[in-house]
């Protein structure tokens, strides 16, 4: 399950977005008595909110260390003020330990990033360390400000069955999460954390269809990232792909009364 810290980031995403996308609604957090989460009030209607992190058990360590390599890299550039643009990191495994090459691997990352800031595309660049080859970095576009980051699968090759992994966790997670919505007649926000990290929005959407338990939500919402998510269910209609979410907001506007 989420700790509070990540439960509060979640929390604030969904914040963030419900606010961009109705600036004059009123809405107000309290914390929930787990279940549920929070409860949010908006425009005089009480919603729980539940959160729930996609994240394969079985590579939870490797995740996480990965993730806080490549974060401690995009705060050092966005600290430096060298970060320009959308880079991705893919890692080639197996990967045994970190310890003797993270720091390694930050200065290349930041040196790559120094060298290509006016650059608005380039191909991948292999990065090793310690005479291992570990990743590749890859910028591909001159849009955000951000160092993304693709894991390596279990056997330490490329995943070639996203969907197979993903399919099992939505349906662990949101049955479980289902529990609350099921048992009492309270509108429920689903926010997903999405640690998963291999998955495209138009997969994690599809994926979402296949659960029964979705339409036990008012909403779900997916967090990938600061200031990055997107809403993947709105009760009655799916958000089928990146252009049908962005425009599957009538539930925020209807509650708002704009």
């Amino acid at each position: 399950m989420p700790n509070i810290r990540q439960e509060k980031f979640c929390r604030d995403e969904l914040d963030r977005w419900l606010r961009g996308k109705c600036p004059c609604a009123t809405l107000t957090w309290r914390r929930g008595d787990e279940p549920p989460d929070f409860w949010l009030t908006m425009e005089g209607i009480e919603y729980a909110v539940e959160v729930t992190r996609i994240l394969n058990e079985q590579d939870r360590k490797i995740t996480t260390s990965l993730w806080r390599i490549i974060k401690r890299a995009e705060s050092k550039a966005l600290d430096e003020g060298i970060l320009s643009g959308t880079y991705e990191v893919e890692f080639y495994g197996p990967i045994k330990t970190f310890r003797n090459w993270d720091n390694i691997l930050i200065d290349k990352i930041l040196g790559i990033v120094r060298e290509t800031g006016g650059s608005e595309y380039t191909e991948g660049e292999v990065i090793v360390a310690n005479g291992q080859i570990l990743c590749k970095i890859q910028k591909q576009n001159n849009q955000n400000a951000l160092i993304d980051c693709i894991e390596p699968d279990n056997n330490g090759g490329w995943e070639h069955d996203v969907e197979g992994q993903l399919q099992p966790l939505l349906q662990k997670r949101i049955e479980k999460k289902s529990e609350f919505p099921r048992n009492k007649a309270i509108p429920t926000i689903l926010i997903l954390y999405d640690l998963f990290g291999l998955a495209s929005r138009e997969l994690f959407v599809n994926c979402l269809a296949s659960v029964d338990q979705v339409r036990l939500f008012e909403i779900i919402y997916v967090v990938q990232d600061r200031n990055i998510g997107y809403l993947a269910y709105k009760h009655g209609a799916r958000a089928d792909g990146a252009a049908e979410a962005d425009r599957c907001y009538g539930w925020a506007d209807r509650q708002a009364g704009v």
